[in-house]
């Protein structure tokens, strides 16, 4: 199973606008501005979502002051996986649990690394669980 979000729902589209709205974050891509609320950060970078649901990683390692679309995949999921836990309304949009889902192995099916204070975990980008033995997403 390929590990996508696909269109996002019109609840989490609201969701998003609302973000958004009360936010205001607005961001350079090189002579671009756009407004988005922020996923996660840290210090060098972080991750975005606009308003048509794009996902974009802004990275100022080095200065370089980089922003990249996110395409639909893992590394989309598991960032809308952290903005969930502080937005719930965006957890609409995560893949579903399948029947007969393994907890993933590594988290133990917290989908955070306990031993690493709350770090996603790499393996199931946060979910807690893979759809198939030794999947990795």
């Amino acid at each position: 199973m390929k590990l996508i979000l696909g269109p996002m729902p019109e609840a989490v589209q609201a969701t998003v606008r609302r973000l958004i709205d009360s936010a205001g974050e607005q961001f350079v891509e090189s002579d671009r501005r756009f407004v988005g609320f922020v996923l996660w950060g840290g210090p060098v970078g972080c991750d975005i979502i606009d308003a048509d649901g794009e996902v974009w990683s802004c990275s100022w390692w080095n200065g370089d002051d980089t922003v990249e679309r996110v395409p639909d995949g893992p590394r989309k999921v598991g960032a809308i996986a952290i903005a969930a836990e502080r937005e719930p309304g965006l957890a609409l949009w995560l893949p579903q649990r399948p029947a007969g889902a393994n907890d993933c192995s590594v988290c133990g099916g917290l989908g955070t690394l306990s031993q690493m204070n709350g770090v996603q975990c790499p393996e199931c980008v946060g979910l807690g669980w893979l759809s198939e033995p030794h999947e990795r997403v």
